[in-house]
């Protein structure tokens, strides 16, 4: 295969099609289908730049076994404020208290060090590495993915509550569309205060939120002309948004199943329902490696990336109605 093969390989894999046809298609076999969509998946992961803070418990010889083995960081990864409608994550967010330090600390923890460790696993990928060693890095990735959202999540009251202190009157008294690009503003600012905080410097995340949710707003203000505009009134589900915590990482466009796609899970049998919900950790726990779901199921690791691949076909084919 030339790489030009292999990079239309990746695409119509991507879209849908089988690893049968494009065999087919190629004049080869499956194996070296998958073989080139290995290399391909390798490709990608090597095009990150990894960034990430590095803490004083990384050096310790038990760091994985401490920082990923804490409950905050294995259980209620779905606990975050609702993200695709204004009146209830404002909502949510009013009655959103200080978040806990100590919480903060083992997410921020573990997210950094599954950044650092799939930064690392990257470095030493061969030319053509094993199925095995790619999933592993990508489940660290999807599991990093949903501890930033939470981390996110947890900064955002505070946030919500330094644009409301510039504005003087609550976000839900503004029109639409300056309430959603208000919104996504806050994410962006929560998205680098979490890059870039540092709890072994004593930097708490509501604390560094606001500071920097202050600055932001000083310096560019969003938003339409706030002068003479009457108060507006929005009723519950009234204000739709565009799931303001999917995307939030380099990887996420490509590991992670989207928010709008994710509704449509129900419309799949519940066994390849139950396993893209287990690979992507959408029940709330880690990311589940493609050698954990073999073993659960009794099966074998090909087996299982077959019917993922034609779970996800299927879950295609349903979004696009």
């Amino acid at each position: 295969l030339t790489a030009r093969d292999a990079r239309v390989i990746e695409r119509a894999n991507r879209r849908g099609v089988s690893v049968a046809r494009l065999a087919t298609r190629f004049g080869c076999t499956g194996a070296t289908v998958h073989r080139s969509l290995v290399r391909s998946r390798a490709q990608r992961l090597r095009g990150l730049t990894l960034r990430w803070i590095e803490l004083p418990t990384f050096d310790r010889p038990d760091a994985e076994s401490v920082l990923l083995s804490a409950p905050i960081v294995r259980s209620g990864l779905d606990r975050r404020l609702p993200s695709t409608d204004a009146h209830a994550l404002l909502t949510a967010a009013a009655a959103a208290g200080v978040p806990d330090a100590g919480a903060v600390a083992a997410l921020h923890g573990a997210y950094n060090f599954l950044k650092r460790r799939a930064a690392h696993a990257i470095e030493t990928l061969p030319r053509w590495p094993a199925a095995g060693k790619i999933d592993a890095i990508e489940t660290d990735l999807r599991w990093a993915a949903h501890l930033q959202r939470r981390l996110v999540s947890l900064g955002l009251p505070a946030a919500i509550g330094r644009i409301q202190q510039n504005l003087h009157q609550p976000l839900l008294a503004r029109p639409a569309e300056e309430i959603e690009e208000l919104l996504r503003f806050a994410v962006d600012v929560l998205v680098t205060v979490v890059e870039e905080l540092d709890p072994s410097r004593d930097q708490r995340l509501e604390r560094r939120g606001a500071y920097t949710m202050d600055r932001a707003l000083a310096e560019d203000r969003p938003g339409t002309d706030r002068r003479g505009r009457a108060r507006a009134r929005h009723e519950p589900g009234s204000v739709s948004l565009p799931a303001l915590l999917d995307g939030l990482t380099p990887w996420s466009g490509w590991l992670e199943i989207a928010t709008e796609t994710q509704t449509m899970l129900d419309r799949l049998d519940p066994a390849d329902r139950e396993l893209l919900r287990l690979e992507h950790g959408l029940d709330g726990e880690p990311p589940r490696t493609r050698t954990w779901l073999a073993e659960h199921a009794g099966t074998t690791v090909g087996s299982v990336t077959r019917r993922l691949h034609a779970a996800m076909r299927r879950l295609r084919r349903v979004s696009r109605g």
